[in-house]
């Protein structure tokens, strides 16, 4: 007894190696040395691979525990985000929304923007919605369940740049910035200017509006985003330099990772995070981060635009029917752009117990060329990421056993 102890208390405080719990991630990457996954990994720093799993574990109370595991490019390196933006601006338009509840706006509120500056577009319906009138409640739908850009454009311009800043500074993310539309035709300073909007109720009266909008804070990334050899501008021209990308989107993966755990876990909530969402807003974020496009009612999708596993990258095309994936739920956000492609994912596998946070991001360019329109996505990055998800269930099941 005597001796154990002090072999417990000597592994406490000396970092030897047989005392350390190994690194999981490390471990199923080497375990497919031979496959994709395996070889992307070998070849961290070219595919900028960063990945991120944190496992989920309940106590007989059922009390959470959380461990996270690392792997690829430790240091924080620039990517692009793309619309992984979509889930932190969700949350903050809930957010927004709750603080406008004394004036009679709900989520599912009419909506009417209007045009007062360059690159703005006035809108006053949406064809897509039920009652054909817009709401922010609809524009989440199809950021969730499609990506859809337009809808993120016009929740970044329901916020506008300045709110946004201030809530990622008060969450901790100080470094990281959601400052662009997802339209070519607005540059930097068109960003900065939010349109003027109003809430109307069902008799078509306003009960809230702002005017236009400007937050013109100068924001550079301050890591190395420099990415490429070259890029196509915006005149279609061909420039033989690295894409600067230091004033554009960045959000680090870590941040989304731990976003997405506290939709799906809000009692994990601390210091650090802490969101202003009632128990509906989560329950809403969790249906629509989980639901297929063709399960949803408003809007309707077309399953042969939109495959059931269409913006579900660690899932392959049959996993609805694959048994392997008998039983498994997956709640995500994805991005895919300039070469960068990225899934955050919380994965529950209702049969096995076994619930787990997989997030993944790599750069697949080949010719180093951004905005060509040449890159591997379809030979590299999307079956990378599908490889990865099986290999990480498969051991998670496993080791659960």
């Amino acid at each position: 007894i005597y001796r154990l102890f002090f072999l417990m208390l000597f592994c406490f405080f000396s970092e030897v190696f047989f005392c350390q719990e190994k690194n999981i991630l490390e471990s199923i990457f080497n375990q497919n040395s031979n496959s994709l996954v395996g070889k992307i990994y070998q070849q961290r720093k070219k595919y900028r691979l960063k990945v991120i799993l944190t496992e989920v574990s309940r106590s007989m109370e059922n009390t959470l525990q959380t461990k996270e595991f690392k792997a690829g490019i430790t240091e924080e390196i620039y990517f692009n985000p793309a619309s992984l933006v979509k889930l932190p601006v969700s949350v903050m338009a809930l957010e927004k929304i709750n603080s406008l509840k004394d004036y009679g706006v709900a989520v599912d509120s009419r909506i009417e923007f209007d045009s007062a500056f360059a690159c703005q577009t006035a809108m006053k319906f949406d064809e897509t919605s039920s009652n054909r009138f817009a709401s922010v409640e609809h524009f989440i739908k199809k950021m969730l369940l499609v990506s859809d850009n337009e809808a993120y454009n016009r929740i970044f311009e329901f916020l506008g740049t300045e709110s946004i800043a201030k809530k990622l500074t008060l969450w901790g993310a100080s470094n990281s910035a959601i400052v662009q539309r997802f339209t070519a035709e607005c540059d930097s300073v068109m960003n900065t200017y939010a349109n003027p909007y109003r809430f109307l109720n069902e008799k078509g009266e306003i009960i809230y509006q702002e005017g236009l909008r400007c937050f013109n804070r100068a924001y550079r990334n301050p890591l190395n985003a420099m990415i490429g050899k070259a890029y196509i501008d915006h005149r279609n021209k061909l420039v033989k330099k690295p894409r600067d990308f230091s004033h554009a989107n960045f959000l680090p993966l870590e941040f989304i990772n731990k976003l997405l755990t506290l939709i799906i876990f809000p009692s994990l909530q601390d210091k650090d995070i802490k969101l202003n969402l009632v128990e509906k807003d989560y329950k809403f974020m969790r249906e629509f981060l989980k639901k297929t496009p063709y399960e949803s009612i408003t809007p309707v999708y077309d399953k042969k635009k939109f495959p059931d596993n269409y913006k579900k990258y660690y899932l392959p095309d049959d996993f609805l029917t694959n048994s392997f994936f008998e039983g498994v739920e997956v709640y995500n956000i994805v991005g895919r752009s300039h070469g960068f492609i990225s899934d955050c994912s919380y994965f529950f596998d209702k049969n096995s117990g076994v619930e787990f946070f997989l997030s993944a991001v790599l750069y697949v360019n080949e010719d180093g060329v951004i905005n060509d329109g040449k890159y591997e996505y379809n030979s590299i990055g999307l079956p990378f990421l599908r490889q990865l998800g099986m290999a990480v269930l498969r051991y998670e099941r496993k080791k659960h056993r």
